[in-house]
């Protein structure tokens, strides 16, 4: 057999192979620059180490495996061009760039060499005499300097090349020589895998991993610390070809974390440039995979069949041909495609008139079988037939059907079915609407929609006065105002409009007639009210209207009912927060994940209240539940509101890493402009939990991003407080910080968040020089602390107040409160916040240390004032029982006090402690005082030994 003589098609590749020799040019046509990606990609430094090693004279083989995208010809070339770079010859051959033939892989490698393969000094049908004749070749062109010869896409070779690259790689050429080899992992034929197991352990075996997120912003042009990137790279799988057809196109917005992508029309060219595998296939795989497109990213065979209007055995052919080029991928009970942006490629490049025509096809065969309407309803709207009202029907059902997982979808085809709805009774319609508005994310629009429904509502309430048909008094038209009324509330709040969600929801109570509304509807006031700075809420008549949930309402709502109780009475400070925290949280326990996904905007409060009443565990384990059920849902708000708290929750247990991944990905959900405020809220969480780890330059840019999201008192707060942290403009500082906070009592700010600030209420007046009232400031947050009996906040307030003994010049009781912080805080059981107070405590504990210390080297203004009480008394003579007798306390609290006033004080006994007493405080009253104690209880029995 002669030289193959150059056909048509294959001249049409010359100035192909004339680059994969010369190093013009790419060795393929991809979507993505040199500038891309970086220059050294992760997967380099292995391929370099083989090319080295293969130019100390012994030729050695790599494998490069990789799904479509991954840059594997991307990783060869930046090898053939560093081999030229250094005197080495690369040639690159790939088997999709040449028509298919025997030995055509290997004849394209050497026609790059300028050589001919020589298939007529050999018998051609048989392949190891054509491997001996390549293995000549190889050795006899390495011989003049090292050589690297790269076979790209042999997934796609002929069988004849496989078999002689089988016996290449059990017989090497000698001489400093590299083949590298790569492939689709999941295109590989059996003959390949032979190839493959020839491979000794010195030779190099690479599977390209998917991007990470760094090389994922560079390929969608983005900051490196946008925070859009992560979820954007999840959905395209890491694959580079992906990122960089969403570079193309509107990139990060293209994909909302936690919902569907956006099914918008891809960029020029980019739709060409993802189905250029599907290009490469028969008619019969590309007629249907045109059908499959049309059928859905996933299909069925009996669709795709019924499309294409074939017979059954060449739709089986072709869908052969597809899943073994990987455009589709199959499954047990149907077929997908490889990726969402595959499938919308595919789709765009069918035809306009064909598509129409064969979503009929599609449409009839699914009303054939009686399918529901969510499964009919797309190609309804490419294909529709029928009147308007009909349509109104179908789009209504399949909206209403899909609104539990897919709420967008649903709205779309909710206004589809208001578009084509009759003027008449459509309060119910809109109604739904606006719900799958809200429930998709799309904030202003479901206000809008929202109000729009309860007046239309109100409307036909009115046109119906007087009339006595049975028709008229049917729709529960009340109800439906009173639900449109609180959704437009629950709207505007999180768009930050709290005072007209606040009066919406007074209007809808005044509009509710059943008790269940006038319960729900007092539920949604109570949250509104208390994301107020001073929250009035009458607990008295609170409680008679949430009456009704608590004792018919579903698990969620009972739960989020005593949360609300939990939360007025630490704002009140009207009893324990305990038993109905422990109620909620026995009844979200409870409650299966179907009754939990549908009241997701209730758990998001329920985990936020749990997260300022300092249950962090409870937060932190509720919210992950629930944002597993939003995220799949499909849900972008209660998904952020979740992420919010899960991030914050674990910040507080100590989790850095957990809070910082969380905290992200909740920025990155509520990324739309919609969800500004929102944002805002999730950034200055992002602020606070910087704060307490003390990187105050992260809490003054996380707070700065919240501003430019929002403008809030909240963030303006916390970006003064890390500024004045810093120190760098103290007096400037302290005065933003109280100018925004309201003063020192914090006035400006919502009540639960107003912990935060109180060592920062302490620096602002130090730096202002207002030392004479700190004391009275630390007093004042203590009281406020107190008040709502929770142990982190309480322990926080003694900080504060200890930084303030200190700086009035009173360090032993500075040192005292600093100590009963960190105390009270290990009692907690809450790791990060724990931790977060004793660093706090230290500084004054240790400055109170130093000014604190006697002449002699003892520290005894160290000790508590029980602590000095206890001492000065059993220093006196008085033992252990006439002690708690006298101050109304158990002997063993006087022995644990006793302890610390020995380890404080460095003392071994009693008797070293009289002798402390008496050289320390020779005349002092107090010790009179004590001896007087110890003989008015001579004649009190012991009952325990002192």
């Amino acid at each position: 057999m002669g030289p193959r003589r150059p056909t048509s098609q294959h001249k049409r590749h010359e100035s192909y192979r004339r680059g994969r020799v010369a190093g013009r040019g790419r060795p393929r046509m991809e979507m993505r620059t040199r500038d891309d990606e970086p220059p050294r990609p992760p997967a380099w430094d292995a391929l370099e180490r083989a090319w080295q090693h293969a130019c100390t004279g012994v030729s050695r083989f790599a494998e490069v495996a990789g799904d479509p995208g991954l840059g594997k010809s991307h990783l060869l070339g930046l090898l053939a061009e560093h081999v030229r770079s250094h005197g080495g010859t690369a040639v690159l051959a790939s088997a999709r760039s040449v028509p298919r033939g025997p030995y055509a892989l290997l004849q394209d490698a050497c026609e790059c060499l300028g050589e001919d393969l020589g298939l007529d000094e050999c018998d051609p049908h048989d392949p190891h005499a054509v491997g001996r004749l390549m293995r000549d070749r190889l050795g006899q062109r390495a011989d003049g300097g090292p050589l690297l010869v790269v076979l790209d896409d042999a997934h796609a070779a002929d069988e004849a090349s496989l078999r002689a690259l089988c016996f290449l790689t059990r017989h090497r050429p000698s001489g400093p020589l590299l083949v590298c080899v790569s492939y689709r992992p999941r295109q590989a034929p059996a003959l390949l895998a032979s190839v493959l197991a020839g491979l000794d352990r010195e030779d190099t075996r690479l599977s390209l991993a998917p991007a990470c997120d760094a090389t994922a912003a560079r390929l969608l042009h983005a900051d490196a610390d946008d925070v859009r990137v992560r979820p954007v790279n999840r959905f395209c799988e890491g694959n580079p070809l992906y990122l960089a057809a969403l570079a193309k196109g509107r990139g990060l917005d293209l994909v909302p974390p936690g919902g569907e992508w956006r099914q918008s029309l891809l960029p020029p060219g980019v739709a060409a440039e993802l189905t250029r595998d599907l290009a490469e296939l028969g008619a019969t795989a590309q007629l249907v995979a045109r059908a499959a497109a049309v059928a859905g990213e996933r299909f069925t065979l009996g669709l795709v069949t019924a499309v294409c209007g074939i017979d059954g055995e060449r739709v089986l052919l072709g869908l052969d041909e597809l899943v073994g080029a990987d455009v589709v991928r199959h499954s047990e009970r149907n077929y997908a495609f490889r990726h969402p942006l595959t499938w919308k490629a595919t789709l765009e490049t069918t035809g306009h008139a064909w598509r129409i025509t064969a979503h009929r096809r599609a449409l009839d065969a699914l009303k054939a079988r009686g399918a529901p309407a969510q499964e009919y309803a797309a190609h309804l709207e490419w294909a529709a037939r029928e009147d308007g009202q009909s349509l109104s029907r179908e789009f209504a059902a399949a909206g209403r059907a899909v609104l539990p997982v897919r709420p967008a979808l649903a709205a779309h085809w909710l206004d589809l079915a208001v578009q084509h709805a009759p003027d008449q009774g459509l309060d119910r319609l809109l109604l739904d609407r606006a719900a799958a508005t809200l429930q998709a994310g799309q904030l202003r629009r479901a206000y809008r929609l929202s109000l729009e429904a309860a007046d239309t509502s109100l409307q036909a309430g009115t046109s119906l006065q007087g009339d006595t048909s049975p028709q008229a008094g049917s729709p529960d038209r009340a109800g439906h105002r009173t639900r449109a009324l609180r959704m437009a509330a629950y709207a505007g709040r999180l768009l930050g409009r709290t005072a007209e969600a606040g009066a919406l929801l007074f209007e809808a109570l005044a509009t509710a007639e059943e008790p269940g509304d006038q319960a729900e509807t007092a539920l949604w006031l109570a949250i509104t009210q208390l994301s107020d700075v001073e929250p009035g809420l009458d607990l008295c008549r609170l409680r008679q209207r949430l009456g009704h949930l608590a004792a018919h309402g579903c698990r969620v709502t009972r739960a989020l009912c005593s949360a609300v109780h939990a939360v007025c009475e630490a704002l009140t400070g009207e009893g324990s927060t305990s038993n109905d925290l422990r109620t909620a949280t026995r009844l979200i326990d409870q409650t299966p994940d179907a009754e939990l996904a549908g009241r997701l905007d209730l758990v998001a409060w329920l985990c936020w209240a749990e997260l300022r009443l300092e249950r962090y565990a409870d937060a932190l384990r509720h919210s992950r539940r629930a944002a597993a059920l939003a995220r799949a849902a499909g849900r972008a708000v209660p998904l952020g509101l979740l992420l919010t708290v899960a991030g914050s929750a674990a910040g507080y247990l100590g989790r850095q890493a957990e809070s910082a991944a969380a905290l992200d990905e909740a920025v990155a959900v509520l990324a739309g402009e919609d969800h500004a405020y929102l944002r805002a809220h999730a950034l200055i969480e992002r602020s606070a939990t910087a704060r307490r780890d003390g990187d105050l330059p992260a809490a003054a840019r996380w707070a700065g991003h919240a501003l430019a999201a929002a403008p809030d008192r909240l963030a303006a707060a916390h970006l003064s407080a890390a500024r004045l942290g810093a120190g760098k403009a103290p007096e400037r500082d302290a005065g933003e910080f109280l100018r925004h906070a309201g003063g020192q009592r914090l006035s400006a700010l919502p009540a639960l968040y107003r912990a935060d600030f109180y060592l920062t209420v302490i620096t602002a007046g130090k730096a202002l020089g207002l030392t004479d009232q700190l004391v009275h400031w630390g007093e004042l947050l203590e009281k406020e602390a107190d008040a709502t009996g929770l142990t982190g906040r309480v322990g926080l307030s003694m900080v504060a107040s200890a930084t303030a003994l200190l700086a009035a010049g009173q360090p032993a009781k500075a040192a005292a409160k600093a100590a009963a912080a960190a105390d009270l805080m290990d009692r907690a059981g809450a790791p990060g916040s724990a931790a977060h107070v004793r660093a706090l405590a230290e500084p004054a504990r240790g400055q109170a240390e130093e000014h604190s210390r006697t002449p002699d080297g003892t520290t005894m203004d160290l000790l508590t004032c029980r602590e000095l009480e206890i001492a000065e008394l059993v220093s006196s003579g008085v033992t252990n029982g006439q002690v708690a007798r006298r101050l109304g306390v158990s002997e063993k609290t006087v022995e644990g006090h006793l302890s610390r006033v020995y380890r404080k004080l460095d003392i071994p006994s009693r008797a070293a402690l009289a002798t402390l007493f008496t050289r320390s405080h020779f005349g002092d009253p107090a010790i009179e005082q004590g001896n007087s104690l110890a003989r008015q209880d001579e004649g009190i029995p012991r009952l325990l030994p002192g």
